[in-house]
């Protein structure tokens, strides 16, 4: 009966040292899988951010009035005369 009730207490003193590695362990993967999320969002929002300026560029490109706009330099402070 020694035996057993020392065999026991072992097991137990033995569970419990394994307890707290399995513990740290599931909150370390738990934590690397919430930053595995947090990346995967921040690289699809700025692919989609990508996205919307590349169209954006490409709509005032096909705008004739847009690119007159954005090209157009102002004609008062040049002077064409010879000197």
């Amino acid at each position: 009966m020694v035996l057993f009730s020392y065999n026991i207490k072992q097991m137990m003193h033995l569970s419990i040292m394994l307890a707290e590695p399995v513990d740290q362990t599931r909150s370390a993967l738990e934590a690397l899988s919430l930053s595995q999320k947090t990346i995967n969002s921040l690289d699809v929002e700025g692919m989609m951010s990508t996205s919307v300026k590349a169209s954006e560029a490409m709509d005032s490109l096909s705008d004739n009035k847009e690119l007159v706009n954005t090209f157009e330099v102002p004609l008062s402070g040049l002077c064409f005369c010879r000197k």
